[in-house]
């Protein structure tokens, strides 16, 4: 009987902890930070087309938030900061295709691309990337 009763008492005891746990923070509502990669990415040295084109993806490596994000991207000439090329995306899926059209020829440009979360506009990651078309 002493061990029926120790037996209850300890599997009691268990389930009480179980429930005693920290909560996830998923379960609170709270966006894990946005981590995001470029495919190819260019890194630090300048990204080269051959064409009017230049095609990347923008991958979301982190948990999609719930309600998706939008991801801007805009090509600036650099010898003046005219916009070549300005486009926005909304996605709860990663990758996203980005085909960046309209290059000049042998004029370097950056490529900044903004991805921000839909439910939490502060949890937003900045990428850049030089592009030139040869």
């Amino acid at each position: 009987m002493k061990f029926l009763i120790r037996t209850l008492l300890a599997s009691l005891f268990a389930l009480w902890l179980c429930n005693c746990a920290a909560p996830d923070l998923g379960e609170l509502g709270v966006e894990q930070d946005l981590v995001v990669a470029l495919d190819p990415d260019a890194g630090s040295a300048i990204a080269r087309t051959l064409g009017t084109t230049y095609d990347f993806k923008v991958l979301v490596k982190s948990s999609m938030p719930p309600q998706g994000v939008t991801i801007s991207v805009v090509y600036r000439q650099d010898i003046d900061n005219a916009v070549v090329f300005s486009q926005n995306y909304t996605t709860k899926t990663s990758p996203q295709q980005v085909t960046i059209t309209n290059i000049p020829f042998n004029e370097v440009g950056t490529v900044t691309i903004i991805v921000t979360s839909k439910g939490e506009p502060d949890n937003t990651v900045t990428k850049t990337f030089k592009l030139v078309r040869k």
